[in-house]
């Protein structure tokens, strides 16, 4: 259950932000994790803030 809640969630993240839809960043090394990470969560503050 938590899973699908997680799936939902995301997909609505991701239908609110064009930009996570397209996001097709190849995951190498931590780094490149890392900016993924900080992608979402700035996406997710936005939406929290509007």
């Amino acid at each position: 259950q938590v899973r699908v809640k997680s799936e939902h969630a995301m997909g609505y993240i991701k239908g609110r932000f064009c930009s996570l839809r397209g996001l097709r960043q190849q995951i190498d090394d931590s780094v490149d994790h890392e900016r993924a990470l900080a992608w979402v969560k700035t996406c997710v503050v936005i939406h929290t803030l509007v």
